[in-house]
Order: structure tokens, then sequence, then C-alpha cells
């Protein structure tokens, strides 16, 4: 699965911390006034709680800045040139470095807002964030169009082929997903069909993988190397 995050000030720094250092599994940050290099951070705080900050090694190992990789995920960084509280700089550098490493960013700034930027939202910013995500995530997730009743498709597990067997309901709006493990025997066409009851009733979409022994051998499949 692919995943987006976003969120303001505190939030906007674990969306990033999450695509910078998981681009894999998070497709996609968008940030309003976060954190990106905590190294800025350092001198802002009071005498009384330097601590946080006192060693370089965890202000690196916490900051997103740090962790950009070449072919990363797209960000979106929105930030308020008189923030108060995290100034605009975090967004500038963390954009510069982007570049630089090739990943796609965009930066929206706002010249007469300060650190709370929930009160412009109105002003279409959501839906810009919307559409950001709209273009990443759907650019780069696949979709399989599965039809209603049973049938059978194949995915991909990191690289690997991997057969499932699935049931559809005409009930189902796309809201729930039952997962059906098979055991020892893999059939997972029959653990299908016996889920298909739950299916109707809760009008949920069923996927029973099959983990076949050529390709996930006992060791693997038993001692959960899938």
């Amino acid at each position: 699965a692919a995943f987006g995050g976003w969120g303001p000030s505190y939030g906007g720094y674990l969306a990033t911390m999450a695509a910078t250092r998981m681009p894999s599994t998070y497709r996609a940050a968008a940030s309003l006034a976060g954190v990106s290099d905590w190294r800025l951070w350092r001198d802002r705080l009071d005498p009384d709680r330097r601590w946080i900050c006192r060693r370089l090694e965890l202000e690196v190992q916490s900051s997103p800045h740090f962790y950009l990789q070449r072919k990363g995920s797209p960000l979106l960084l929105i930030h308020a040139e008189r923030d108060e509280v995290v100034p605009v700089a975090h967004s500038l550098r963390l954009a510069r470095a982007a570049r630089v490493a090739g990943i796609p960013v965009t930066t929206r700034l706002f010249d007469r807002q300060k650190h709370d930027l929930l009160p412009i939202m109105r002003w279409g910013l959501l839906s810009e964030i919307r559409d950001f995500f709209d273009r990443w995530l759907r650019a780069r997730t696949p979709h399989t169009r599965i039809p209603e009743g049973s049938s059978r498709f194949v995915a991909e597990l990191k690289g690997t082929p991997v057969e499932v067997f699935a049931y559809k309901p005409k009930s189902y709006r796309g809201e729930r997903m039952i997962f059906v493990h098979h055991g020892t025997l893999r059939n997972a066409d029959d653990y299908r069909d016996h889920a298909r009851e739950m299916a109707e009733r809760f009008g949920a979409l069923v996927l029973a993988p099959r983990f076949d022994r050529e390709r996930f051998p006992n060791r693997a499949y038993h001692y959960g190397g899938i």
C-alpha cells in the first residue's frame, strides 16, 4: 500500500520524517510549518531545555533534512514567512536540498501569516493538498480492477508474483476489506469461498493470497518469511 502524510507544525515534521525515512511506504508528504532540521532549533530553546538537542548526533538522526534520498517521495512545503515558532528557513532549506537530490518539491509561502496556518485553510489550501496527494499517490499506486463475484488475479509482493483469490459482493462500496490467510495446505481458494458469507454480510471485499511452496517454502512461510 502507498501512504501519504500531512500535518501542521509537529504534524508536518512527522509527515516529512516518515516520507524521507520510508519513501517506499510513505510516497508523499505535505508539511505546514514543520521542523526539518533540529540544528536550527537549538539556539531558540530556553536555557533549561537545551538538553533536548545537546548532542549533534541526535539532532541529525531526528531531522528529515538528512534522510533525503534520490527518487524520494515528493514534498509539499507550506510555510509562513513571519513564522515566529518554526522559522521559514526550515522549509526553504529542505526544499533546496530536495531539489539537489532530484526530489519533486513544491513550496508555498505566505507573507502575512504566522505559525498558525489553520485560519487560511479556507483559502483553497485543503484543495491544494488534496490535489497534491491525488497526483502523486494515484500516479505511483497500481490498481487492479476486481469484478463482482469470485475471481483470481496476480499481485506483486516485493517483485514476487502472488496469486490472490477474491470475492466481491454486489454490496461492496469500497469501505471494507477482509484478508483471509491460508494454513499449511495453501488452499487459499477454499478459504476465500468459506469467507463469502462474511463478505455478503458486511459488504466487504475478501482477498485470500496464496503463498505457494515453490516460492514460499515451509521454513519461510511458517516463520513469517513473507
